[in-house]
């Protein structure tokens, strides 16, 4: 009994099929999504004590702000290329792969250009004097980067390169701020506030990025470049709408709760929950690290008609990703208010409440398996939209009643109904229309 758990790993690492593969796969993931997860929360902790719960506040209000305008510049179409890439490479069309990429990034470029002098002019008109105004300005440099490095990203995903996709964005960049922002306040002995802390991240993200698209250059089959380029162009947006209506919604989902914090309480209050929500992040990374690993083999299990291959995928994905989210959820709700306290000062300790509630958010989406993913590169991108936009109507309504009277509680209690009914509806499509549950429910399949 004592060597079963080596043994069963080790021939999972030694094994040549499908579920070792997958486990393999996911290792990197696992430790690539972990990484992220800790440095998110070490750059919280650093943040937060150099600027202080009202200035990184205001820096966290503008960081989501950037991330929901960033989302119409992608145009949908990292999920596109994460899909398509694996697809376009199986099938050896390498004109139409060199043609996806070309389009995509231009076309993302154009649109982050557009979005930045739009709201430059609206900044303009307001006439705004404050620090979140300033930082808000070095932000927007943020737009072209993000986007461009999602398509980045994706690419490298759809090749079936998960850890070289996700390590710039993930790992390199924030790892690059923290060193930046240390650097900045010990070597040149001055305060730090939330419009330096963005004018660093800029700086950082364009590192990262450039490093990233070295990668991207590296990793494309020779055929690419030696190949007529071919556009599909009204083919490929006809299927990036609903990519792109979902993840900005989805985006829309997430930060909504932060633009409304910031709307009707203090920065001090935005600058609390953040640092709760990236504590809670903790608990979902699992997720996030095995939905990488899973995508191209959704879609390419689906197209060759292996339905009960993609039961068992999905069902090992929740398995793992539960057996690694409950221990991490108990113990933060366990210990919320000395973590807070201890971390990130005093004043951020009030938030231990709501890191109890988020973690209790978190494990209903763990529970409910890579369900968004699957119907996403199986086809079904559309029931997606329809599920996030009920699930964010939703999640603004509830913001709207229980921010005012009970502040990040009641944002926390939002994203927990919203969580419960946005995954009860996919799982509910996900039964009906591929006869695939993702959920905690289908374990029995591994035993079947």
């Amino acid at each position: 009994m004592k060597n079963l758990l080596p043994d069963f790993f080790q021939t999972l690492l030694k094994g040549k099929d499908l579920k070792s593969s997958i486990f393999k796969g996911s290792l990197g993931s696992f430790f690539i999504q972990f990484g992220n997860a800790i440095l998110g929360f070490l750059l919280g902790v650093v943040l937060a004590r150099l600027l202080g719960a009202e200035s990184y506040g205001n820096y966290v209000y503008v960081y989501a702000l950037i991330s929901t305008l960033a989302m119409p510049t992608q145009l949908g179409l990292p999920n596109l290329l994460v899909r398509f890439v694996a697809q376009y490479q199986a099938n050896e069309e390498w004109g139409k792969l060199k043609g996806l990429i070309k389009w995509s990034n231009w076309a993302v470029f154009v649109l982050s250009i557009t979005m930045i002098g739009g709201t430059y002019f609206v900044l303009r008109v307001l006439s705004l004097t404050t620090e979140r105004l300033s930082t808000l300005h070095w932000g927007l440099l943020l737009l072209p980067i993000i986007a461009l490095g999602a398509l980045r990203g994706a690419a490298l995903r759809g090749l079936r390169y998960v850890v070289l996709g996700k390590l710039p964005d993930k790992i390199l960049r924030q790892a690059f701020l923290v060193i930046m922002v240390l650097g900045y306040f010990y070597f040149f002995n001055r305060s730090i506030y939330a419009d330096n802390a963005m004018m660093l991240h800029v700086i950082s993200a364009l590192v990262v990025f450039l490093i990233g698209t070295f990668w991207l250059w590296q990793k494309l089959p020779s055929k690419v470049f030696s190949s007529d380029t071919e556009y599909l162009s009204r083919k490929w947006i006809s299927i990036a709408i609903p990519f792109l209506l979902t993840g900005g919604m989805f985006v829309l989902n997430n930060k909504v709760d932060i633009l409304m914090l910031g709307w009707f309480k203090s920065s001090e209050n935005v600058g609390v929950y953040e640092i709760t929500v990236k504590a809670s992040s903790l608990v979902a990374f699992s997720l996030l690290a095995m939905n990488a690993v899973l995508a191209p083999y959704f879609s390419k299990f689906y197209t060759e008609g292996k339905n009960k291959v993609l039961k068992k995928i999905a069902t090992w994905g929740v398995f793992i990703s539960l057996g690694v989210s409950v221990p991490v959820a108990i113990f933060l709700s366990s210990f919320g208010y000395e973590i807070l306290s201890f971390f990130f000062g005093a004043e951020f300790a009030t938030g231990h409440v709501t890191l109890i509630l988020l973690c209790i958010g978190q494990l209903i989406n763990v529970g409910a398996g890579s369900i968004g993913l699957l119907l996403n590169m199986t086809g079904y991108e559309k029931l997606v939209l329809k599920g996030v936009a009920i699930s964010t109507v939703l999640n603004i309504i509830l913001n709207l009643f229980l921010i005012p009277n009970h502040g990040m509680e009641g944002a926390a209690l939002a994203t927990i109904v919203t969580f419960f009914i946005w995954n009860f509806i996919l799982v509910y499509w996900g039964i009906k229309y591929l006869n695939v549950n993702t959920s905690i429910f289908s374990l029995k399949i591994l035993f079947d």
